[in-house]
């Protein structure tokens, strides 16, 4: 996390595009790259748990988004800081009427309601006080992004996985709260 980003700095830095993936304050925080693996992830993890209500913290691409309403979710809920976007992601929205896109930081939010999933995928640049409201968010599985597999989690426990996608190995957190 950049130390001195302040929320209204994000919400005022342009976001760019290139053919790498997406940029902010000269980070890309969505490679095109991850794709292929990003979409294996959360397939698997829909196989594996099943989720009927999930709350997705960061939109980026929509990637994630459109693979958990292919998976047949339910209830969706996205939350998106950056104003660019989150209007993308309301424009996803219009095709998907079993979802709810709210502007705003996820530590910043009061929310009540019990998910079956939470599928953690931000770029966290922006200094907020409230990183502790993790804990108080009210779940059965928390998901994070993948991660390139290596020895680290040689000792990983399930639910958690290790998958392959074009000769390279994926480790996709997942544990049960």
């Amino acid at each position: 996390m950049e130390q001195g980003i302040t929320e209204k700095q994000f919400k005022e830095e342009k976001l760019r595009e290139d053919d790498k993936g997406l940029w902010l304050f000269d980070k890309c925080i969505m490679f095109k790259e991850e794709y292929p693996f990003i979409i294996k992830g959360v397939e698997l993890i829909c196989k594996k748990i099943k989720p009927k209500k999930v709350l997705e913290l960061g939109f980026g691409y929509g990637w994630t988004s459109t693979q958990f309403q292919k998976c047949g979710v339910k209830e969706h809920t996205i939350v998106e800081a950056h104003p660019l976007i989150y209007s993308q992601a309301v424009e996803w929205q219009k095709k998907y009427p079993n979802t709810k896109v709210i502007h705003s930081f996820w530590q910043n939010l009061e929310l009540k309601d019990e998910y079956d999933l939470i599928y953690y995928d931000t770029f966290e640049i922006v200094q907020t006080n409230n990183n502790d409201e993790l804990d108080n968010l009210k779940t059965k599985y928390w998901a994070t992004c993948y991660a390139d597999y290596d020895e680290t989690f040689a000792d990983y426990k399930e639910p958690s996985f290790i998958f392959k996608v074009n000769g390279r190995k994926y480790f996709q957190s997942l544990y049960k709260k």
